[in-house]
């Protein structure tokens, strides 16, 4: 199947999802600004868009990870710049999500380095104070500025020790 097609599905089956979860939680999005809303209850009803957005960034993230595994050169070595790579479009290379924050790419790792370390990560903190995170080894996590920080810093040494 060829990557832009993959993508293409995992793009559609986020967004398919997304609407199921909204359908599902009955609510919707009156204030755009506003990422979650009172039921009256105590609780909070993040809204479907903001759902949807979050959960087609984590897919988008996970949809680059085999373009950039299939880019590797013969010794497993992943390219050093997004540059490099053929099949990524500019719109895959940022989130969703308002104000659609770059994705920035940490290159040159081997495959001898830790399955945690960083391989990129969205520049702004806008899934509800996180920034979603895709890890060498394929995983999608949402990180904090702080735990963020922490990973880059470990990631860079891991690179640096190599």
């Amino acid at each position: 199947m060829p990557k832009r097609t993959y993508l293409t599905i995992m793009t559609l089956t986020a967004a398919a999802a997304a609407l199921a979860l909204a359908v599902v939680a009955g609510c919707s999005d009156d204030d755009e600004d506003d990422d979650s809303k009172s039921t009256g209850y105590g609780d909070r009803v993040v809204s479907p868009k903001i759902l949807a957005e979050d959960i087609l960034c984590r897919n988008q993230l996970k949809g680059i990870h085999p373009v950039l595994a299939s880019a590797r050169d013969p010794g497993g070595k992943y390219p050093d710049s997004l540059k490099d790579v053929r099949g990524l479009s500019s719109s895959l290379l940022r989130c969703p999500r308002r104000p659609h924050p770059d994705y920035e790419y940490v290159g040159g790792q081997g495959p001898d380095m830790p399955r945690d370390n960083v391989l990129i990560y969205a520049t702004g903190y806008v899934h509800k104070g996180k920034c979603n995170v895709l890890l060498l080894g394929g995983r999608v996590v949402g990180m904090t500025a702080d735990e963020l920080e922490v990973a880059l810093a470990k990631t860079k040494r891991n690179i640096a020790g190599n």
